[in-house]
């Protein structure tokens, strides 16, 4: 989870993990990192997320990490992020937080 990201992405490796089952979708936007350097994309693609509903990710190769849930989610699920207990409330239930420490 990062609340400094504006969007939620995927690596693009991880697309091999829902082979036939989640398909990418052309995107026609640019991303631009904090520096202003424009960032490779390869699409968008609808994943679900358990206990919580459906987000969009952009597929992204060459990020070191599976994937980030960004602002998108936290604005879309009304979700509230309590780092001291490193949980995550979605819809009234607790999800434990992989959220890295700042």
């Amino acid at each position: 989870m990062d609340t400094g990201a504006s969007r939620s992405i995927i690596n693009a490796g991880m697309m091999s993990k829902f082979r036939g089952r989640h398909t990418p979708q052309v995107m026609d936007i640019t991303l631009t990192a904090v520096n202003g350097d424009r960032l490779d994309k390869k699409g968008r693609v609808q994943l679900p997320i358990d206990k919580v509903g459906a987000l969009e990710f952009i597929i992204m190769p060459g990020i070191e990490i599976y994937g980030i849930i960004g602002c998108d989610f936290l604005d879309k699920y009304n979700a509230t992020v309590r780092f001291a207990r490193n949980v995550l409330t979605v819809g009234g239930s607790l999800l434990e937080s992989a959220a890295q420490r700042c």
